[in-house]
């Protein structure tokens, strides 16, 4: 791929270029013909619907424990520092 064509696509230029050449349908087609030389990849993921996000929510139970743990650590801490 020419340097300024990928330059161009990944939103980049060389130092050197002029910004005026950046413009303009010659740029479209020239990029449309490189990004088209890429192999194109059939993912079977992709076939079917989004799984939906299932967020679980701690209960009650779970809570209470992470709690003691952060006070069984704050506790050593300050058993360790004094």
């Amino acid at each position: 791929m020419d340097r300024e064509v990928e330059g161009f696509i990944t939103g980049y230029r060389p130092k050197d270029a002029n910004s005026g050449n950046d413009y303009g349908d010659h740029w479209m087609l020239t990029m449309s013909k490189e990004i088209e030389k890429y192999p194109r990849y059939e993912l079977a993921a992709f076939d079917g619907p989004p799984i939906p996000h299932k967020r679980r929510r701690r209960t009650n139970f779970y809570v209470a424990v992470a709690k003691a743990a952060k006070e069984r650590r704050k506790a050593a801490r300050a058993k360790h520092g004094a």
